[in-house]
């Protein structure tokens, strides 16, 4: 009765750089899963009395059948995931959760009207208390830029505003529709003392600013062989003390 069944939709990555530490380039370029092939999936799990999904795995759900236009990520395609929900939904009626799992906050900042679409679809088909795990890794401009992370602290601001937008209201079982959830990487290359504060003053500005935040992951890099990570990583050992103090300064004063 609790099983939830991840939903894979595509593996591989849309964008043209790849951060230090993902494994998602070994996959090759983006393979699309059909949309006929994952409701199918869906319904067939259904018949066998699943009622908890999550459609996961995909690096950013918000370029699931995207076009490559040659910018930073896919262009969105809004009308493909408005299939792939409406599907599920039709196929599992009594369903009692879908969420997501991964969106990259790129994506958002910069197709902003297209993944308005996207979060007005899943708002209407998914459960309430969804989140939009965005991987924003670092709010150090020297890291992001060392690492090739996925986008600037402004630009993670503006997807965590236009998710909040659309996703900060009660749903029908109590909890906000969807919110964003951000993840932390420490360790990278060009991590220094800085970079801590850095990404405690981002979670306070987001505090101040009224946003919510489903919920914050502070992790430590694992370095897999070949990434450009792997056998520099020795950040995460000698700032280990200063990681997990700054850990729990976030607990205790954002979360």
């Amino acid at each position: 009765d609790l099983c939830m069944c991840e939903l894979e939709t595509y593996r591989g990555c849309g964008r043209q750089v790849h951060c230090s530490f993902c494994t998602e380039p070994f996959y090759g370029v983006s393979d699309y899963r059909p949309v006929d092939d994952v409701i199918s999936e869906a319904s067939a799990l259904y018949s066998w009395g699943a009622r908890y999904f999550r459609i996961g795995r995909q690096p950013d759900l918000f370029s699931y059948h995207g076009t490559d236009i040659g910018g930073p990520v896919p262009k969105p395609n809004p009308e493909k995931i408005e299939r792939l929900y409406r599907g599920i939904r039709n196929s599992a009626p009594e369903l009692s959760v879908l969420h997501m799992d991964n969106a990259n906050p790129i994506t958002l900042a910069t197709y902003p009207e297209e993944s308005e679409q996207i979060l007005k679809t899943i708002i209407k088909y998914h459960t309430a208390g969804d989140v939009a795990a965005f991987g924003m890794e670092s709010a150090d401009p020297k890291v992001v830029a060392a690492n090739s992370l996925k986008a600037s602290p402004e630009e993670v601001f503006e997807a965590i505003k236009l998710v909040n937008k659309f996703g900060a209201f009660e749903g029908a079982n109590g909890l906000p529709e969807i919110l964003p959830g951000i993840n932390f990487v420490h360790g990278l290359m060009g991590e220094s003392k800085k970079t801590f504060q850095l990404n405690y003053d981002f979670l306070k500005h987001v505090l101040d600013s009224g946003l919510l935040l489903r919920r914050i992951n502070i992790r430590q890099v694992m370095a897999f062989p070949g990434t450009p990570m792997y056998g520099r990583d020795e950040a995460a050992r000698k700032h280990k003390k200063l990681f997990l103090d700054y850990k729990e300064k976030v607990r205790k004063t954002i979360d």
